[in-house]
């Protein structure tokens, strides 16, 4: 799914029952406002920015007639995958665009992070009939990669006239939403020291390797063949589908380091370390439902699915993290 835009809700309408049911699969991600191009406390004002809803700390207000876009830079804890963002404007002063840009992972250590738009969030200029000025929210649907940085392009007020005086903007509120990256960290955007002199590990060679590869396509256990290292060790004990998935991720390192991308194949590693970790349990798990089944025992069988259920959806997020084909 790409990234569109988003139009502003009038009002203080709540999200509809869809979207509760859509945001229980995700998180809140939580983050602190490293840096703004303007405030309208001034440089000599004390205490944190807040952005979180009902924090009580009145939101960001650009400065005076300053110039757009104005810029903020959000910090994450980790990077994350992001699903939703949301935020809500103040009024008069809603701006009338604001553009999206998430941090990505750099393959050189001497350059910070790069940024790529995902996407807009338009309002709509304020009803001049309303004698009331109203918050306004937009939000922005995405399934984006973020290294652990959200920087905001807010543009101009969508509104000019006498309840804004000095072309002012402000926001609210932002509210992140998604599932953070258990393996990253929001200081990991650069791929660790010495990682471009690592040595790519190697695939499985020779014969074990294409028999391996075979069997697995055809969804036979990897175990018939003799491990090659701690790696494929771990692959053999994952299960069949999460096997497939390993050695279709296996295939994308071993393209990455030809291509001297080290700092993602080391990410790559670490993803694919956890996943085999999950494959490993999704394993113990079926075989602990089939038995539990054969001894009668079908409630306690039933009660292993929320877990199972849970495993497969962090696999299917890994997959589509990646854009595999699996």
């Amino acid at each position: 799914r790409g990234p569109f835009l988003a139009q502003a809700n009038p009002g203080h309408a709540r999200p509809i029952e869809r979207n509760r049911r859509h945001r229980a699969l995700m998180a809140p991600l939580f983050f602190a406002v490293a840096a703004t191009s303007s405030d309208a406390r001034g440089p000599s004002a004390g205490g944190h920015l807040a952005l979180v809803p009902g924090a009580g700390g009145g939101g960001w207000q650009s400065a005076r007639f300053c110039d757009y876009p104005q810029e903020l830079l959000l910090q994450l804890e980790r990077g994350a995958l992001i699903h939703e963002v949301e935020i809500a404007a103040r009024g008069e002063l809603a701006p009338s665009v604001v553009e999206v840009h998430l941090s990505r992972w750099s393959d050189d250590p001497s350059l910070g992070p790069g940024f790529e738009p995902a996407g807009t969030l338009q309002f709509e200029a304020e009803d001049p009939a309303r004698r009331v000025p109203t918050s306004r929210r937009a939000r922005l649907k995405t399934f984006a990669q973020c290294a652990g940085q959200v920087r905001l392009l807010v543009h101009g007020p969508s509104t000019r006239g006498p309840g804004n005086p000095f072309g002012q903007v402000a926001l609210a509120s932002v509210e992140l939403w998604g599932r953070e990256d258990p393996v990253s960290s929001a200081s990991s955007s650069r791929p660790p020291a010495g990682a471009a002199a690592a040595a790519p590990p190697p695939l499985l060679g020779g014969d074990a390797g294409e028999i391996a590869r075979v069997l697995t396509e055809l969804g036979i256990p990897l175990d018939v063949v003799p491990p090659q290292d701690e790696e494929e060790l771990k692959f053999a004990n994952a299960d069949p589908d999460t096997r497939r998935l390993l050695v279709e991720l296996q295939r994308r390192k071993a393209k990455l380091h030809k291509a001297s991308a080290f700092g993602e194949a080391q990410r790559l590693t670490e993803h694919m370390g956890r996943l085999a970790d999950l494959g490993a349990e999704l394993s113990r798990l079926a075989k602990e439902r089939e038995r539990l089944a054969g001894a009668g025992r079908l409630g306690d069988a039933a009660a292993l699915e929320p877990e199972v259920r849970r495993l497969e959806a962090h696999r299917l997020d890994t997959a589509a993290l990646f854009e595999t084909n699996w």
